[in-house]
């Protein structure tokens, strides 16, 4: 009898660590499966400020985002960004930009920081300068974090400091601009 009650209370305490055993094993089959999915498409909206006080800022902003991960952390990306632009005394000042970024992804868990730098073309309108609207490079610099919800749906913010060389022309002075904008993102992982 005793034999059949410590058989009994052994085949009860297996049990629920053998459950607990399987749980583990679920979620890294999970977390490979995150892994293995490399193509991240976002659209996103945010706001843009510039930094010349005098000048308002750039205005909501949208944007769209592809990014797949190589070798590794590495990825590489393509993105677009549109202004909506403000009007700043009878000043509009509005700024869109698409290029091409590249970055390392770090992943704990459901969550991915993206630290990343971009380059490419901008398409500039404002008052201030000798000509109403022009075409320069920018560069910058950004960081994105994201988290996949369940497994293949992203939420994250994308927040970016960008460079317009010669996006100032007035006469002989030439400047140029720059915005910090932060952007909530929502896309999915494939």
């Amino acid at each position: 009898m005793r034999a059949l009650v410590c058989v009994a209370a052994l085949l009860f305490c297996a049990q629920p660590s053998n459950a607990r055993a399987e749980q583990p094993v679920q979620a890294e089959a999970a977390s490979d499966e995150r892994d293995a999915r490399k193509l991240r498409l976002l659209v996103g909206a945010g706001y843009g400020a510039q930094d010349d006080s005098d000048a308002g800022s750039f205005g909501p902003a949208f944007a769209l985002r592809a990014s797949y991960a190589l070798v590794g952390a590495l990825h590489l990306g393509a993105q677009g960004t549109f202004h909506i632009g403000s009007q700043f005394g009878g000043e509009l000042n509005r700024v869109q930009y698409y290029g091409l970024e590249a970055g390392l992804s770090l992943s704990l868990s459901r969550a991915t920081l993206t630290p990343y730098v971009t380059g490419g073309i901008a398409f500039i309108s404002s008052q201030r300068n000798t000509h109403a609207s022009l075409t320069t490079w920018y560069y910058g610099l950004g960081a994105l974090l994201d988290f996949a919800a369940p497994d293949y749906l992203l939420l994250g913010v994308d927040a970016r400091f960008v460079l317009f060389p010669r996006s100032i022309v007035q006469a002989d002075n030439i400047g140029m601009l720059s915005t910090v904008d932060l952007l909530l993102m929502f896309g999915v992982l494939l």
